[in-house]
């Protein structure tokens, strides 16, 4: 099997890096990882404009606002199969998922992606396509629809004053 050439930019700091930097070493391959520290907001789009695919492992995405970053930048994702990323990261359409206990499958997918250019393309194309419906006059026009709605279908609620509330939770907690 031929080598694919591959550089990987791990960027930020988190509690993982001290240890993949001496696994890097360990392997023999700290010349083909690079590692920043904190990348500041005006350097993140040229991160990803170097970029040709983006890869996460994180297990712990709520949102994922960089792999959002990454699909507006064009990059096919390869992320972990938890929380926020499988909306995103649509498997072999735009990226792969794996599961993160499973390091053979993501060395698959990235072996897969790097050795089909025109895979990559698609998926690509795959991931402008998806972020979409994230553009920030997509996402406006959402919140104006919301706000729309609920001014034309709004029901007042009865408020009861404070000393009532206060009267009522009193009443609750020591019944005569």
């Amino acid at each position: 099997e031929s080598s694919i050439p591959i550089h990987f930019v791990i960027a930020g700091t988190g509690q993982e890096k001290e240890q993949l930097q001496l696994l890097t070493h360990r392997l023999k391959i700290s010349d083909r990882v690079t590692f920043t520290d904190f990348v500041p907001d005006e350097d993140v789009a040229n991160l990803y404009a170097l970029a040709n695919t983006f890869i996460i492992a994180s297990t712990a995405e709520l949102q994922s606002i960089v792999t959002l970053q990454a699909l507006a930048s064009g990059l096919p994702v390869i992320g972990a199969d938890s929380f926020a990323l499988p909306d995103l990261v649509h498997d072999q359409e735009n990226g792969y998922l794996f599961d993160p206990n499973n390091p053979d499958q993501i060395a698959q997918q990235i072996t897969n992606l790097f050795s089909n250019p025109k895979l990559q393309r698609k998926m690509s194309d795959k991931s402008l396509e998806i972020i979409q419906p994230h553009n920030i006059n997509h996402v406006i026009e959402q919140y104006n629809e919301m706000y729309r709605y609920a001014t034309e279908h709004h029901t007042p609620i009865e408020k009861t004053s404070r000393f009532e509330r206060v009267t009522q939770t009193v009443s609750r907690l020591n019944p005569l």
